[in-house]
């Protein structure tokens, strides 16, 4: 998974990094499974954002268990872009448009950020997680 830019991933793509250690702790590979899951500092960092958002921390273990949290967090966001629709432009969302709006913002996020190979939306509406 090369979408996220660590300094891996940048090496990948040709781009010259000093080392490849992380930033943060020093303590190992800046790939995408350090970043999002073994990275202590970054670890520490989300455990202050649950706590900020008084929700019970979760260990995830992969990456797939991140990009269903994350799948939730792009809820919020729909949410709060429909709310304020309404509220600046007099716009009229109903539940179906934003679970539409949902799908169609997480579907794009993965196909453009995420290294799925052929990743279409037929699949996505069928089994959104099996491609994980």
């Amino acid at each position: 998974m090369w979408a996220v830019p660590s300094i891996v991933a940048l090496s990948h793509r040709g781009i010259s990094v000093p080392n490849c250690s992380c930033q943060f702790c020093d303590a190992g590979i800046d790939d995408t499974n350090h970043i999002l899951l073994d990275c202590p500092f970054d670890a520490v960092t989300l455990r202050r954002i649950f706590n900020w958002c008084n929700l019970p921390w979760q260990n995830f273990r992969k990456v797939g268990e991140i990009v269903s949290f994350v799948a939730i967090l792009g809820f919020f966001w729909c949410v709060w872009r429909a709310r304020n629709d309404c509220l600046f432009n007099n716009a009229r969302v109903s539940s179906t448009i934003l679970t539409d709006n949902v799908l169609i913002m997480f579907f794009g996020w993965l196909k453009h950020q995420g290294n799925y190979g052929n990743f279409n939306w037929t699949v996505w509406m069928c089994n959104p997680f099996d491609i994980l």
